[in-house]
């Protein structure tokens, strides 16, 4: 049985019946007492973070834990990190749907635009956690509405765009892709790059 905290290894006093048992060991090491579990792995796969009554894992069908432990910013600064990848693979997607409504190929277009929308549904369930994420950790940090305004934004503009394609309305399906998606992800990409990530490397 191996247990690595951050790369370290970490040897228990005696082996934990729950994660909740693992997790109050683990909390009175001062190497990790201000951090936060952000990722556990099992034989080198990660896994949500289990609940504190769920049996603690390791024994004959896991034999290795890896466990990450960051504080809020550095959490906050790596999930900043995935948005923008998030928003780059939606821009492309964007451009690629404007490109071939332009262009006359409506088919490919379309469906290059389901998607589109799958990205930009999941990039607003990660804005959510995102949004909930700072508000709990960050409760004094006006930013919270500036989040709040621009999802409102987000959904505005996706609702145009599916009618505009139920409507086979292919200018306006361009337009609303080329500058209205186009105005919202460089504004997310500003709050990321600048307000967010100014909070995450902030010194604690």
């Amino acid at each position: 049985m191996k247990i690595l905290i951050n790369n370290e290894p970490f040897e228990l006093q005696e082996k934990p019946q729950s994660m909740g048992d693992f997790f109050r060991e683990l909390a009175q090491d001062e190497r990790f007492v201000d951090g936060h579990v952000s990722q556990i792995f099992l034989n080198g796969n990660e896994i949500e973070i289990p609940d504190a009554e769920d049996p603690f894992p390791l024994g004959e069908q896991h034999s290795e834990m890896r466990v990450v432990i960051e504080s809020w910013a550095e959490i906050l600064e790596r999930s900043l990190r995935d948005g923008l990848d998030m928003l780059k693979l939606i821009k492309r997607g964007s451009d690629q749907c404007v490109e071939g409504l332009r262009g006359g190929n409506v088919e490919q277009a379309n469906q290059t635009l389901v998607h589109l929308i799958d990205n930009v549904s999941l990039f607003l369930s990660y804005l959510d956690e995102i949004n909930k994420f700072v508000r709990s950790s960050y409760p004094d940090v006006e930013i919270v509405r500036e989040i709040g305004k621009l999802n409102e934004q987000v959904l505005v503009i996706v609702k145009q765009i599916v009618e505009s394609q139920e409507n086979h309305d292919v200018v306006l399906l361009a337009d609303l892709l080329e500058f209205e998606m186009g105005d919202i992800l460089e504004q997310w990409a500003q709050m990321m790059q600048g307000p967010l990530m100014d909070i995450a490397r902030k010194p604690e």
